[in-house]
């Protein structure tokens, strides 16, 4: 890793560093390690072992890399846009990997190791296209491709590679073929190819070294290899990104024309192509990021942004609207949606409905949950209009397919309903058995079988059950009471010695009937419902896993959270408050599931309960559908509230993407802003104009990449410096190298820094006539922006706002 180190600050704490490379420890190739042994010392003669050698093969990637090593593409894959002062470039997970190989020519010092990987910039026709797939890279199979390049010969360049060990489970790569006037034209010089390829790090501030040539090399978390195009689309069309490899073809990257192997005039040169995608340039389009947040604002901007339908006339009362419309209008602008409804009598009507997430405040629930036992009781019905409301009802619905759709949620359900029957079983019949039917010995019995566990530390409902069971010396009394009740059952005598029934056994066995079917109805305060309560309580941190309220919204499908489509068109942002009592219901509905007594019903009321007291429901949240979603899949959301103590994020969990292009973001409150912005480990390379670098600022190193780094009205305008061309079909801009065969765009941009002084004031770095591929990035760096969306009286008012950093 070399010296030159770009520090830059954006405005959330983190630091962006570019560097201009991290090579490996040990780079790719054949080794041999010997190991020789001295023995001296006196009295010994002098001599040592035998030495002995040991060859060994490194290897890094070389046909093709794997998908999970490229972090970052831009332009977007198949994305469509205005992309003609941008510099196609892509990141990679490994920072050593441009490194670990080398573009070297065979005459080339040791010292001039110029990275292996290059990204090439193709219109339609550069690159000839395989009828059979459509695509201009060709697979072919890894042995074809090398018994090739050992052969080549004739008017087909291919790279002269060395002998290497296949890697396993890899036997395909993709190739393509260009002219060779493109190759010559297209790819960057080999001193050139050093200046698009640098390394990107992002860290805490706490964790940035004080001196900028002493960054960390080893913590690579946030670190990729960034490597640039040196062309920026022309002309509107279709267009591929090839990262190509220059291993092996080092004689042949020093512009020379014609290109020539030997005496051989080349016609055609073939290129290992080990990642490409495709793009296509719009001037119309307005695909940059800049461009998606400015269209969120321009949809959004005369809107509230809430979640609902639009309404004609807006939310206001109007005068001329009927009842009916007046009813209607009310319901509308509180998220309803006017849905089909089949009546039980076979006949079909319209009902309103409405999901969890609404754009007001939700009123109470019309019943309580614990009186809910079927979809039906969820079903309210507006007698004034003669309309049903099936919002519980179909939230009740939705619980009951939850339950059915886990089947361990099913079996948690079951064996808690399971252990609150045995407990209570064991607890009623040791009290009957004892004490009469008075009921007194069954809560005087569970009372101390309470008090008894929870002293011994072992209060858990199965051992609360061996502790009834095995109290008092009533097991002999329970028996009896099981084997009555098998008599009565099978309408006979039992197998074996049953002891003959009684009119006190009788008795007993009616009042475990009675206290079982009274146990759920007694308050809390008593030692029935109290076990009942503990029994459930055993069993609320396993379920509570399951039916959090992190996992209810998860599992909510999306048409129930916006049933209709034009409630979150493409490109728009809505806010919603979250239902709580839907959600409940919710609940309701999937608790229900199974419910066969009413110490089921007990035991499930309880629950419900205890769920929803731990369940911290969001209050609020916000749906974004937008290309900014889709094209930026790292994109960060910020929600705060301002404080006396300033800022505080309210995000309540980190945003899921529902769709693609859909993103779901809840908040721990209301906030009063909301930003939308790129990463700033993610920024964009290229012109910021026409033709235009607007300069950076390299002259004070103790504010160098600081604020005050950013734009500055100082420029480069580069037609007027001949490091442009438009060759060899005029639809493509060449920033590298023109007119002059030196570093040109590199050279121009560190002649401009000096004459506007913006460089360097003290040696070494003063007398340089280059700048490091770090330095050349940060010129090259996009201004980035941001959405930012400030709370309103109506709801939220957007803006686009120009980030002060990068």
């Amino acid at each position: 890793m070399t010296d030159s180190t770009v520090t830059l600050q954006d405005d959330s704490d983190r630091r962006l560093l570019l560097q201009e490379e991290t090579r490996p420890a040990v780079e790719s190739g054949r080794y041999k390690v010997t190991v020789t042994t001295e023995v001296s010392g006196s009295g010994v003669t002098a001599g040592g072992l035998p030495p002995a050698s040991h060859e060994l093969t490194v290897a890094g990637p070389r046909y093709a890399l794997d998908a999970a090593t490229v972090d970052t593409l831009y332009p977007p894959p198949g994305s469509s846009g205005d992309y003609r002062r941008t510099m196609a470039h892509l990141s990679l997970t490994e920072p050593t990997l441009p490194w670990q190989r080398d573009a070297r020519a065979s005459h080339a010092s040791d010292t001039a190791r110029p990275p292996w990987l290059a990204l090439l910039v193709l219109s339609k026709g550069e690159a000839p296209i395989n009828p059979d797939t459509g695509k201009a890279t060709v697979q072919r199979t890894i042995k074809d491709f090398m018994d090739q390049c050992k052969a080549a010969q004739g008017e087909v360049l291919l790279p002269d590679l060395g002998e290497e060990e296949l890697p396993k489970g890899l036997t395909n790569c993709s190739t393509i073929d260009v002219s060779a006037e493109v190759f010559t034209d297209v790819l960057p010089r080999r001193q050139e190819i050093g200046n698009l390829v640098f390394v990107r790090r992002v860290l805490d501030k706490d964790r940035l070294w004080a001196d900028k040539t002493t960054a960390p090399a080893t913590n690579n978390e946030h670190a990729r290899a960034l490597v640039l195009s040196a062309r920026l689309p022309a002309t509107p069309g279709p267009y591929s990104a090839h990262l190509v490899s220059l291993e092996g073809l080092g004689d042949y990257l020093d512009g020379a024309w014609p290109l020539k192997r030997g005496g051989t005039t080349i016609q055609q040169v073939r290129l290992l192509s080990l990642y490409s995608w495709s793009f296509h340039h719009a001037p119309d389009a307005r695909g940059s990021f800049e461009d998606a947040v400015n269209e969120l604002v321009d949809n959004n901007g005369d809107d509230a942004m809430l979640l609902r339908l639009p309404v004609p006339g807006g939310c206001a009362p109007n005068a001329k609207d009927s009842a009916t419309g007046a009813a209607a209008r009310r319901r509308l602008c509180a998220g309803y949606v006017p849905v089909t409804h089949r009546l039980s009598t076979g006949e079909e009507t319209f009902a309103w409905y409405r999901g969890p997430f609404t754009p007001v405040t939700a009123e109470k629930l019309p019943r309580s949950p614990e009186n809910l036992h079927y979809e039906s009781d969820a079903l309210a019905y507006d007698q004034a209009h003669g309309v049903f409301d099936v919002s519980y009802a179909s939230a009740f619905t939705l619980g009951r397919f939850l339950l059915l759709s886990d089947p361990a949620l099913n079996q948690a359900l079951s064996v808690l309903r399971k252990d609150v029957h045995n407990t209570l079983h064991v607890a009623l019949a040791q009290g009957a058995a004892r004490q009469g039917p008075d009921g007194q010995g069954a809560r005087t019995v569970m009372a101390r079988a309470l008090d008894a566990a929870a002293e011994a530390g072992t209060a858990s409902s199965p051992r609360v059950a061996r502790h009834l069971r095995v109290t008092g010396g009533a097991r002999r009394d329970f028996e009896t009471l099981l084997a009555t009740r098998t008599a009565r059952a099978g309408r006979g005598v039992p197998v074996g010695k049953a002891p003959q029934q009684t009119h006190t056994d009788a008795a007993r066995l009616q009042d475990t009937r009675t206290a079982l079917r009274a146990a759920a109805q007694l308050p809390a305060s008593n030692a029935l419902a109290a076990l009942v309560s503990h029994v459930v309580d055993q069993h609320v941190p396993a379920l509570d896993e399951a039916l959090c309220a992190r996992r209810l919204l998860a599992a909510l499908p999306l048409d129930h959270l916006v049933p209709d489509r034009r409630m979150l068109p493409p490109e728009s942002i809505r806010f919603f408050a979250v239902d709580g009592g839907w959600l409940s219901v919710m609940l309701a509905g999937a608790l229900r599931m199974g419910q066969a007594t009413s110490l089921d019903h007990a035991a499930t009321t309880h629950l419900h309960t205890r769920l929803l007291q731990n369940a911290n429901l969001p209050p609020s949240g916000m749906l974004v559908r937008s290309r900014v979603v889709r094209d930026w899949p790292s994109l960060i959301v910020e929600a705060t509230v301002q404080g006396s103590n300033g800022s505080g994020s309210v995000l309540y969990n980190p945003p899921r993407r529902v769709a693609p292009d859909l993103l779901l973001v809840f908040f721990t409150q209301d906030p009063d802003q909301v930003v939308l912005r790129r990463p700033a480990e993610q920024p964009h390379y290229g012109l910021d104009g026409e033709q235009i670098v607007n300069l950076r600022d390299l002259s004070d190193p103790t504010t160098l990449g600081h604020a005050s780094t950013s734009t500055c009205n100082k420029i480069l305008d580069l037609r007027r410096t001949g490091c442009t061309s438009k060759k060899p079909t005029e639809v493509l801009t060449v920033l590298t190298t023109g007119t002059n065969p030196s570093p040109c765009l590199n050279r121009a941009l560190c002649t401009a820094l000096k004459d506007h002084g913006l460089w360097y004031t003290t040696a070494p770095d003063k007398d340089r006539r280059e700048l490091t591929s770090a330095e050349q990035g940060l010129q090259l760096l996009d201004t980035t922006h941001r959405l930012v969306l400030k709370r309103a009286n109506r709801g939220f008012a957007p803006t686009v706002a120009e980030e002060a950093t990068p």
